[in-house]
This record gives structure tokens, sequence and C-alpha cells, in this order.
């Protein structure tokens, strides 16, 4: 489905990551699903509802990627809605002229229920192995800011943490770390789900978010050192226009 895009265009590309200082990778999801385009959902009627999709892969962490959208605000057309899906090792996230919507990828383990995070999904993932200390998000274009949370349960998810960011619209390309020790009260060599989710000021949000996302892994040090140099010719390979 091709959305009609308005005043915003946002690209994260190699993208979602967790730093470490050892040689060793942990995958999270580089989205290159291997039986032709991925899950994809699109959501175009504003209720309480939304449209969730789930995608069974063994090379997803816990095994099943969860994708959910929500309209929260009827754009210009009938075809202004918001859609994520995953196609070709990168995940997409629209919304359609005049529309505000939100998304959440999940990462909670082979529960087939995209809507809610089963919070002891994963069991018990160590993200701290060989020296993980950090998320890191590189934003490649994006006009205009808008919210961006990262959810974390531990300890069987009897331990919650939600922190929320700004991914602002100037400076970019840009990188953007999130300490593990930012998430109070979170145990990172126990994570028990993983959650992603896209505008959570909902209706306060920007409209027309439009962005990619390329990886969430875990790089040696040598490859976090040259994210900076490829962001920008990514960047460029990327680019798209309205």
């Amino acid at each position: 489905m091709t959305l009609t895009k308005y005043g915003l265009y946002g690209a994260f590309a190699a993208s979602m990551v967790l730093a470490m200082p050892a040689h060793a990778i942990l995958l999270v999801d580089d989205f290159t699903d291997p039986n032709g385009p991925g899950n994809s959902v699109v959501d175009l009627t504003v209720d309480a509802n939304g449209v969730g999709n789930t995608y069974d892969a063994a090379g997803v962490l816990g095994g099943e990627r969860d994708l959910y959208v929500k309209l929260l605000q009827a754009g210009n057309s009938s075809t202004s809605g918001v859609d994520m899906s995953v196609n070709s090792g990168s995940l997409t996230y629209e919304t359609g002229s005049g529309a505000i919507g939100m998304g959440s990828i999940q990462y909670d383990g082979d529960d087939n229920d995209p809507l809610n995070v089963d919070i002891d999904g994963l069991g018990s993932v160590d993200f701290t192995a060989d020296g993980g200390r950090a998320f890191i998000l590189d934003i490649l274009e994006s006009d205009v800011g808008f919210s961006f949370a990262i959810n974390v349960w531990s300890d069987a998810g009897n331990d919650f943490v939600s922190n929320i960011y700004t991914a602002l619209g100037a400076n970019v390309p840009t990188q953007r770390i999130f300490n593990f020790s930012d998430f109070v009260g979170i145990d990172f060599t126990d994570v028990s789900a993983l959650e992603f989710v896209i505008n959570t000021d909902g209706t306060q949000g920007d409209t027309s978010i439009d962005f990619a996302v390329d990886a969430i892994r875990v790089p040696a040090p040598a490859s976090i050192a040259f994210l900076g140099m490829g962001l920008l010719s990514l960047g460029y390979a990327r680019r798209r226009h309205s």
C-alpha cells in the first residue's frame, strides 16, 4: 500500500544496535525475512482496535516479531492511514497525509499476539554479554521530530522501565546513544521482553512520519566506529522525496 506523504521524512538505517566492546554479535532483528515480504500492518480506521501481525523467524530474537499500528487521527483521504512493514532487509513506518498514528515492534517470544506484550516471553536474555552497555539509534533523515520509546522488562516481567526519547528533525544524520544505565531498575543480564514504540505522544505527535529501520543488532567495536562514516552514504542512497 502506498500512502500519501505530508511534510515529514525520516530514515533510520543500520539502526537500533547494542554497543559492545567484544566481537560477539547478538542479533535482535535484521529484517531479512527469508520468504519474500515479511509481516506488514495497515490501519485506515480510527477505532480502539488497531491492526497487528506476527512473523515467526529463527533469526529474530525470541523467534517472533510482532508489529502493531493504530490510527489515532484520520488523514486527508480514505487511504491516508498508518502503515508498517518489513521487506528486503528493512522495516518502514509511514503515515498518510494529515494522519496521526502510533506503532510498536515487540520481541516477547512466540506468543502469536501483536497487541499484548508477554512480559516473560523471552525467558532470560543477557544483553550485557561481552560487555553490552547501550542501545544506539542512527537517525539518517527526519524533517520534524517525534517521540520514540524503548520498553524493557526483566526478572520474568517483574521489573519494567519505559524510556521516552525525542527524535529531532534537524542535524541529521546523527547517532543517539541510549545507555543501559538510564533504565533504572532493569537487569540487562535477565531481559524478558523488549518493545519499541513509535510516536508515543499519540494525538499530540507529528503527522506523516516516514522512516525505515535496517537492523537491530550488537556490533563489534570496530563496527560501531564505522557507523558514523556509513550513515552519510546510506542516507544519500536511501533518500526519497515526497
